[in-house]
Parts: C-alpha cells; sequence; structure tokens
C-alpha cells in the first residue's frame, strides 16, 4: 500500500483494525501482568466505561451484530479510533498506577476516569447519529 492518502476508507479501517488488535494484545499483557484472570470481565468494562454502560453483548445487539461476531470487526474508523484511545490510555494507567491486583485493573478500564469521561458524551452522541452500519 502506498502513503495514507492514496488508500481507501476500507483500506485505512482495516490497517487501524490492525493497530487495535494489537493494542489489546499489548493490554491484555500488561493486564495479566496486574492480575488479571477474567480477560472476559476485564474486557467488557472497558466497552463499558466507553459506551455509557453497555457492554459487548449490548454493543451487539444495539447494532444488529450477531453475537459470534467480534465488535472491533464491525467497527468504523471513528468508532475504531475511540477504542484504540480506551485501550492506549488504560495500558497507560495500569503502568503508571502499578497495578497489581485484578480489581484495580478492572475499575481502572471500566473508570480511566480522565479519557472515558471526556470521550464518552461523544460516542453516546457518534451512536444516536450513525446508522447501523456493519462492516466484515
Amino acid at each position: 500500500m502506498g502513503s495514507t492518502s492514496d488508500q481507501t476508507d476500507d483500506e485505512k479501517r482495516e490497517a487501524l483494525r490492525d493497530r487495535v488488535r494489537d493494542a489489546n494484545r499489548k493490554l491484555n499483557g500488561v493486564a495479566k501482568d496486574a492480575g488479571v484472570q477474567k480477560f472476559g470481565i476485564f474486557n467488557d468494562a472497558g466497552y463499558k466505561g466507553l459506551y455509557g454502560g453497555l457492554g459487548a453483548f449490548d454493543i451487539k445487539a444495539f447494532k444488529g451484530i450477531p453475537s459470534t461476531d467480534d465488535l472491533l470487526d464491525r467497527c468504523g474508523r471513528a468508532e475504531l479510533a475511540m477504542n484504540e484511545f480506551r485501550i492506549t490510555q488504560t495500558e497507560q494507567k495500569l503502568v503508571r498506577d502499578r497495578t497489581k491486583d485484578e480489581r484495580s485493573a478492572v475499575d481502572a478500564h471500566y473508570e480511566n476516569l480522565y479519557p472515558a469521561a471526556a470521550i464518552r458524551p461523544i460516542v453516546r452522541l457518534w451512536l444516536a447519529l450513525q446508522p447501523v452500519k456493519q462492516f466484515g
């Protein structure tokens, strides 16, 4: 692929999805070091923090995405970017705070007070304004 400006929207979305996938791997590694064992609960806490209390199951139901599909595989670029921000900020918080227990890690992923609180209203507005569009 050429420069970003030469890429189609689908190619840009795929490149961002790859970055989000890598960021999630890094976050899960940091979370494991912090004592997380229940990764389903940990990851859902991040969604709930970003999407105003909606977990992955609820978001999929809202968007009409089959429960067996990966939610992030069905997100557009703007939504992937919001999730990348959530993921990278949580990773940094866990490292910065030297988190060493599962409950604190889950709470951090849900609350992550500064970035999540700042973008949560944007996510709510974005979800309300977007037609349900599925990628994949």
